[in-house]
């Protein structure tokens, strides 16, 4: 189900661990992981770590825990199936079959209660893989303050980043009720807020440290304030040793990154990107089949006359912003075909 955590953190990295003593993997090599995916649709788009046994199984499972096939298989399944097929009658293949009923027996709670179109249409959703999966990857592995930096014309993309940084976080190193983040960036200026407001916010984080991990997104257009910032900040703010302080700098293009500050990959959105937003979320809602493909036909034909491969920021935050509105106010399949209907109409694809 897209966007949504479905399996408890303990029981993740236990799979991880089964599967990783699998002895078809025992030499490391990348075909032997992928040879797990037999089966799974479109398994050549997911996002795997070429060079880590464990941090590759770690990300092809967090994928796959979201994802189902048109008649509700859970693809997750499939590859547990393919695991537990080599190594039958074996202590380690009961550990499978047992991970695997958890699974069934999750599955089956979550089938129960359906997602609302609120939980899922979601704009922080359209993943931005490049720069999420190495802010997750590089986080310390004691808490600290961490610095990124994140090279983006508005704060918009900053607070997606953050929400999306959030959610994959969950997924690889933190369970969610143990991360927050700010729903709106601090916006740096001279004027409403400048650096010492924002030093005197950030020194107010402390009670909330010692609960949870904190992520704070703060746009400026002035690369010096950004500096400013990080030499100042508070590392005692994170030092009780339990929690994490990432601060994420939103910058324009080409801006100099702050000493210590990792930069992050420049964010880029394809027509992939948006079409398997789309399908998330129609995979999720109780929609038939020819209604989703309505509704993927009409978001993909508004980027018909852009470059597929590198789309406009902008223009995809504020369209799938407007799509995310539409599917949130029509809950019913009626509703939402007849919205279809009248976008269809506007003909937003000749704009």
């Amino acid at each position: 189900m897209a966007g949504r955590s479905v399996i408890p953190h303990d029981l993740r990295l236990l799979l991880v661990e089964k599967l990783a003593d699998l002895p078809m993997l025992s030499q490391g090599d990348l075909g032997s992981r992928t040879a797990l995916l037999a089966g799974v649709p479109h398994s050549g788009s997911l996002n795997r770590n070429h060079n880590n046994v464990r941090g590759d199984l770690l990300l092809i499972v967090s994928q796959l825990e979201q994802t189902y096939d048109r008649g509700g298989g859970w693809h997750l399944l499939g590859v547990v199936d393919n695991a537990a097929a080599g190594v039958e009658g074996t202590e380690l293949g009961r550990a499978l079959t047992e991970i695997r009923a958890q699974l069934v027996l999750l599955d089956n709670g979550l089938r129960a209660a359906r997602p609302q179109p609120y939980e899922v249409a979601q704009i922080h959703l359209l993943d931005l893989v490049g720069p999420v999966l190495s802010g997750v990857g590089l986080l310390p592995g004691a808490p600290a303050t961490s610095g990124f930096a994140l090279f983006t014309p508005s704060s918009r993309m900053l607070r997606c980043f953050c929400e999306s940084l959030k959610h994959h976080s969950s997924l690889l190193r933190w369970s969610r009720d143990q991360v927050t983040t700010m729903g709106v960036p601090l916006v740096v200026d001279p004027v409403s807020t400048p650096v010492d407001v924002v030093l005197e916010k950030l020194a107010k984080l402390g009670p909330l440290l010692a609960r949870q991990h904190v992520i704070v997104p703060a746009y400026t257009a002035e690369p010096e304030a950004a500096a400013e910032i990080w030499k100042r900040i508070d590392r005692g703010l994170a030092a009780d040793g339990r929690h994490h302080l990432v601060i994420a700098f939103g910058l324009p293009a080409g801006s100099p990154v702050p000493d210590g500050v990792i930069a992050l990959p420049e964010p880029r959105f394809a027509i992939a990107d948006v079409r398997k937003w789309v399908d998330d979320i129609g995979s999720s809602m109780p929609w038939d089949q020819n209604l989703v493909e309505r509704w993927r036909k009409v978001v993909l034909g508004e980027f018909a006359a852009f470059d597929h491969d590198r789309l406009p920021v902008d223009l995809v935050y504020d369209r799938l912003d407007a799509h995310c509105g539409l599917v949130q106010l029509n809950r019913t399949p009626e509703e939402l075909l007849n919205a279809l209907e009248m976008h269809e109409a506007m003909d937003w694809s000749a704009r």
